[in-house]
């Protein structure tokens, strides 16, 4: 089913202490059935402060995609988003000046945003 799109979220809801290592397989699994071109990150906010946090999301994911080849994690933090929102790309000069390069330390704000 290649119009099926999904999304790396939820996983911080089953319980309080999980970690990089307890997502891992799911994301795994996730790559199995979709590839990085049918799957993107979701933030899970405001869900997300119940456990957490936000920034507990977006750095135990990063840590669970780090072995992960650059353009699959880049495709999973946003690019794959990106195409199938339609998104504007802004370059260095309109954004954070890091360029329009989809790998940072933070997410992308109008990534976030789509939820």
């Amino acid at each position: 089913m290649p119009n099926v799109f999904a999304k790396v979220s939820g996983f911080d809801t089953a319980r309080d202490d999980w970690s990089a290592a307890d997502i891992a397989p799911y994301i795994d699994r996730a790559l199995e059935l979709f590839g990085p071109e049918r799957l993107m990150f979701g933030s899970d906010w405001p869900v997300a402060n119940l456990r957490g946090g936000y920034s507990k999301v977006w750095r135990e994911t990063n840590l669970a995609l780090a072995r992960l080849a650059h353009y699959e994690r880049d495709r999973i933090l946003g690019g794959t988003a990106i195409a199938f929102y339609h998104l504007p790309v802004m370059g260095a000069s309109a954004s954070n000046g890091k360029g329009a390069g989809l790998m940072s330390s933070e997410p992308l704000n109008q990534i976030s945003r789509c939820e």
